[in-house]
């Protein structure tokens, strides 16, 4: 599919009622990426109004060339920002754990001037998964200081 196919498709789904699920399995078994269907009730005939349909995409599909598409679905399954694809859902995500760490210092009463409280507070960023840069930027620790409080965590 080249870009063309791509805005095509993109002036069509502006223009339609689209309903679209996304799967993690090929339900066709044809190995494409999208099926588009017409809605249908339960005797078969299609539902009333113009331009409504229906769209499977099949996230567990991946191509040689990296399609948007393909990136798209690769990074739907992705936890790591640095590893993600498309630049807008890296910077989506990224935002959503800069707001979850701010909610966890909220949470804990952060206080500036405690280091307890920001040694606590790492301890507990770093069992929720998060990045080690995003904990050092938020409770202004040293990366050193990072290191010395998840190596203690592991040896408990």
């Amino acid at each position: 599919m080249d870009s063309n196919d791509n805005a095509s498709c993109l002036d069509d789904m502006i223009r339609k009622k689209i309903v679209i699920v996304i799967g993690d399995e090929d339900l066709m078994g044809d190995g494409k990426p999208v099926h588009e269907f017409r809605l249908r009730d339960k005797e078969g005939r299609e539902m009333p109004g113009p331009d409504q349909s229906f769209i499977y995409a099949n996230s567990s599909y991946r191509d040689e060339e990296g399609s948007d598409l393909s990136n798209l679905f690769h990074d739907l399954y992705e936890s790591d920002p640095t590893r993600m694809l498309v630049p807008v859902l890296r910077m989506a995500l990224e935002r959503a754990i800069r707001n979850s760490i701010e909610e966890i210092l909220a949470e804990e009463g952060f206080e500036e001037g405690s280091m307890e409280m920001k040694r606590e507070t790492a301890r507990r960023m770093i069992e929720r998964g998060c990045l080690k840069e995003d904990i050092q930027e938020m409770l202004e620790l040293s990366a050193d200081e990072i290191r010395r409080i998840a190596k203690e965590m592991r040896k408990k």
